[in-house]
């Protein structure tokens, strides 16, 4: 069976439990799938990078929102486009940290010419599509949410959902986990003693699993607005200093 085939199955198979467990699931208020966003071009891609956020942005009463038009989706099939919509500048600040890991990049681009830093960047639809094929993408809560989260939502679906959370991620053979949580005692929730202690660089904490080799960053979420170079900055800064 090839890796496609394979990863796909394995998710279907987990988020099927996830389903059966999960509270609060209704018409308007779906299972959204994440996951690897295309499988071929994550198995070729090293170090493998796991990004874990909160959840995906699912709001009924939003202008614009249409439940028929968004009766079936899953993350993964939205990001392999690099869809350009109002909220590209999240996967732009997404993709660009990518680009940063795998290939080094220590600029800002593209960067708008006539706007400061601290505005929204400029979209780059094919770069962006790029960029994101090469990752997958985990969201604590696998049930739609708003603008801006519930912290004690996401606390909830960390205590109760966290070992399937650690499961997906696990399936993935992760070397790099950026989490956009922003919160040390979820992601604890999340991989409990698999965790060592959090260490810190000049910029975010860290800390390593060492059952799966893997390392994770304590970031920013890349939707936060404003001063997003400064934020891709210290992201760079932090990988420099855990893998030098």
């Amino acid at each position: 069976m090839s890796y496609s085939k394979s990863i796909r199955k394995a998710e279907n198979d987990l988020f099927r439990v996830w389903r059966d467990r999960i509270i609060g699931l209704e018409e308007n208020n779906r299972f959204v799938p994440d996951g690897v966003v295309d499988p071929e071009e994550y198995d070729n891609t090293s170090p493998k990078i796991v990004l874990l956020l909160k959840e995906v942005h699912e709001d009924p009463e939003e202008e614009g929102w249409d439940p028929k038009k968004w009766k079936e989706w899953c993350l993964y099939d939205y990001l392999s486009v690099g869809q350009q919509n109002n909220r590209a500048f999240m996967w732009d600040v997404t993709a660009r940290w990518v680009s940063a890991v795998l290939y080094g990049d220590k600029k800002w681009y593209p960067a708008h010419p006539n706007k400061p830093f601290m505005s929204t960047p400029m979209s780059n639809q094919e770069f962006r599509a790029e960029m994101l094929r090469k990752i997958a993408v985990v969201n604590v809560k696998k049930v739609g949410g708003r603008r801006e989260s519930d912290s004690i939502d996401i606390r909830m679906h960390s205590l109760n959902y966290g070992d399937l959370i650690c499961r997906q991620i696990k399936l993935y053979n992760p070397d790099i986990i950026i989490s956009g949580l922003n919160n040390q005692p979820n992601i604890k929730r999340i991989f409990k003693d698999l965790l060592d202690p959090w260490e810190k660089t000049s910029t975010f904490y860290f800390s390593r699993i060492p059952d799966w080799d893997a390392t994770v960053i304590d970031s920013n979420h890349p939707g936060a607005r404003g001063y997003f170079e400064l934020r891709h900055t210290w992201l760079v800064q932090a990988f420099q200093e855990v893998f030098r």
